[in-house]
Parts: structure tokens; C-alpha cells; sequence
């Protein structure tokens, strides 16, 4: 459990932030972009996502494919755990500790590719 924790903490932390100018602006819209699928997150031209297998470069999307397939299990987990007590308990804390800080301010929203029911009733 101690290793799930370090491993979502350093997944889940927060990226260190760049403070803007205001020649951000003009260097953004006449540079080449720097990933090599830059719109890619309104997953206009791909097939859909393949959450086994792709890497995701931003803390929203392992935030959000965290908590759509692993925290209610995760969660569950370590309630057990710390009912249990002692080494287990100690290691659940520190894990509960991690979630806390890496999914407290996480949200769910509906994504461009997210299409669950979106298309209902139309004839494509």
C-alpha cells in the first residue's frame, strides 16, 4: 500500500505552473506546438480511447481514469485496511492521505470523446 501511495502521489500531484507574460500570447499562436498531437484532447481524427494502454500527459486525464476504474475499489480498500489496524493501518493512512491531496480537487466532466449516450436518438 505504500508503494500504491507514492506512486498516485507522483502521479496526482499537481504540474509546478509557468508564470504568463503578456509576449505568451504572441509566442503561442506563431510557434509550432511542442507535443506531437496537440489538439488531440478533442479527439477529433483518433479512434476512440484506449485507457490499457495509452499514456497520459496531463493530471486531469489520470485523475479521471482513476477515479472512473480504480478509486471505489481503492477506496474500499483502505477503510478495510485501517479497520484493520496496525502495519496495514499505518500504510492505508498514508495511502488515504494520497488520494486526499492528489483527487481533492478533481471533478467529473463530460469529454469531447466521452461519447456514453451522447448520440441517443440520432441516426448517424
Amino acid at each position: 500500500m505504500t508503494v500504491l501511495a507514492k506512486f498516485l502521489e507522483l502521479g496526482l500531484k499537481p504540474e509546478p505552473s509557468n508564470p504568463w507574460t503578456s509576449n505568451d500570447w504572441a509566442s503561442n499562436i506563431s510557434t509550432v506546438p511542442r507535443t506531437p498531437d496537440p489538439f488531440g484532447y478533442l479527439g477529433l481524427f483518433k479512434p476512440p480511447r484506449d485507457e490499457d494502454s495509452e499514456i497520459y500527459r496531463n493530471r486531469e486525464d489520470r485523475q479521471e481514469i482513476f477515479a472512473r476504474r480504480f478509486l471505489d475499489a481503492v477506496e474500499a480498500g483502505v477503510d478495510m485496511a485501517k479497520k484493520e489496524g496496525g502495519a496495514a493501518g499505518r500504510a492505508a493512512a498514508v495511502l488515504d492521505q494520497a488520494l486526499r491531496d492528489g483527487m481533492g480537487d478533481y471533478e467529473r466532466a463530460l469529454r469531447v470523446d466521452d461519447d456514453e449516450g451522447m448520440w441517443t436518438g440520432y441516426i448517424l
